[in-house]
């Protein structure tokens, strides 16, 4: 799995690329973390493979839709069934599906099952470049660093350098149409 720290950076990033209200922004980032309370599987007796274990159903677009629509019913601002309540469903389920998606590039783990309930295979993708993380007390040792360091390279500085030229073409775009409406002064 990824460390926590890094889930939140991902939501983050969404949120700031789709402008939405700060206040939903913090709660997805708060719900891209809630997959992993299937870490107490590891304290059962069921194995990682599973779907109650780790990176079973919690990681599953299923839990994600369902987690984002009761998010959006009693946590975001919009009263009505508006463009603006579609959208923090969306924006709060991509959130918490987005857990499934950073922990399916970790290079360990049992998979992701991100299908269930149609079913509990489990799937990576082809490409894992973000060192899994240690369980426990071993994440304070070298080889969390080791985790943290892998996880600035491919999820921190990439979503820092999407937000950076995110705003720097919507300043662009914002100067161009400034500069072609026509200076009513005149």
């Amino acid at each position: 799995m990824a460390t926590i720290f890094s889930h939140p950076i991902v939501a983050l990033t969404i949120g700031r690329l789709t402008g939405m209200p700060p206040r939903t922004i913090a709660i997805g980032c708060l719900l891209s973390i809630v997959p992993d309370i299937d870490f107490v599987a590891f304290y059962t007796q069921y194995e990682d493979w599973h779907i109650i274990g780790h990176r079973g159903f919690t990681h599953s677009i299923a839990f994600a839709l369902v987690l984002g629509f009761i998010a959006t019913r009693f946590f975001t601002p919009h009263r009505r069934l508006d463009r603006n309540r579609w959208k923090s469903f969306l924006f709060l389920s991509t959130c918490t599906a987005s857990h499934g998606v950073v922990d399916a590039c970790t290079d360990g783990g049992a998979g992701i099952a991100f299908f269930w309930p149609i079913t509990e295979a489990r799937f990576f993708f082809p490409w894992n470049p973000i060192q899994v993380s240690p369980i426990g007390l071993e994440f304070l040792q070298w080889e969390g660093v080791e985790v943290l360091m892998s996880e600035i390279r491919w999820v921190w500085l990439p979503c820092f350098a999407l937000i950076v030229v995110h705003r720097l073409v919507t300043r662009r775009i914002l100067a161009a149409t400034i500069r072609g409406f026509p200076n009513e002064s005149r």
